[in-house]
């Protein structure tokens, strides 16, 4: 993993949306908040599409003076998968997106997760999978992605 990097996605509610990763994450942040993108209350940056000032390449261009790459996944953005899968369960549920941005941080869930085998691996293997959370009623599930597209695990 790079020291700091930018992963673009593309969200149907939101359009393109940025999520920072990696060590030296701060860096990532900069050159977000410099290129015109703002952040949301789950720590996920947005391009915005009312300003056709921010554009993508302003944000390459400031990634690379900050020494931060900029990736686009080839995913579906992990909130929109959430909100849908909220949508499909009995009762009320809310679907959030937790960003753990510096690698320490998700290997810090790992104690929490009752399984070790499917749905502790991607937490461990790869910082960047993404644990939204829905509550509803007192009860917790997690989606993760799984190593290999376009599967997902639900914990």
């Amino acid at each position: 993993m790079t020291e700091a990097q930018i992963i673009l996605s593309h969200s149907r509610q939101s359009g393109i949306v940025a999520i920072a990763s990696g060590e030296q994450y701060p860096w990532a942040h900069t050159a977000l908040a410099e290129s015109g993108f703002q952040r949301d209350d789950d720590g996920v940056w947005h391009l915005p599409a009312d300003d056709p000032q921010t554009t993508v390449v302003d944000l390459i261009r400031c990634a690379k003076r900050h020494r931060t790459s900029v990736n686009m996944s080839s995913r579906r953005f992990i909130g929109d998968a959430a909100r849908d899968l909220a949508r499909l369960l009995p009762g009320q549920w809310h679907a959030s997106v937790e960003v753990y941005s510096h690698p320490a941080w998700q290997e810090d869930l790992v104690p929490w997760i009752w399984d070790s085998g499917e749905l502790g691996r991607p937490q461990r293997a790869d910082p960047l999978r993404r644990a939204p959370h829905r509550r509803g009623a007192g009860h917790h599930a997690a989606v993760h992605r799984a190593p290999e597209p376009p599967t997902r695990l639900l914990g």
